[in-house]
């Protein structure tokens, strides 16, 4: 009996159920970015993702101005728990923010150097 081609490539796993694993992105039912052919070359296929939009941006900003907010309603409560869990946050999401603008900026201009 002659050798079936093999359908999917050597960087899956066939569990013989349903659709392989495994991490091949050029084959069919497989999602992954990582391939192996079948002399052993692999290689990292490059997913181009779009840069936080304008929204996302302004979005995360409005949170971390709410979270400064609260903050400042908690302190002037004497509330310091909550004060000290607010500036935790406007600062959590102060740098997630400057890094989606940073994220923009590189994508409009190219890596920073």
């Amino acid at each position: 009996m002659p050798a079936q081609p093999r359908t999917t490539c050597d960087a899956s796993h066939d569990t013989g159920l349903a659709d392989p694993l495994g991490p091949c992105i050029l084959r069919a039912g497989h999602d992954g970015p990582v391939h192996r052919d079948a002399h052993g070359a692999t290689w990292w296929a490059h997913r181009t993702t779009a840069p936080p939009s304008r929204r996302t941006v302004a979005f995360t900003a409005f949170l971390a101005l709410a979270c400064l907010a609260g903050g400042v309603v908690s302190l002037a409560r004497g509330d310091w728990g909550w004060t000290v869990t607010a500036a935790i946050g406007a600062l959590v999401l102060t740098r997630e923010a400057n890094d989606e603008l940073a994220e923009r900026r590189d994508h409009r201009r190219g890596p920073r150097r």
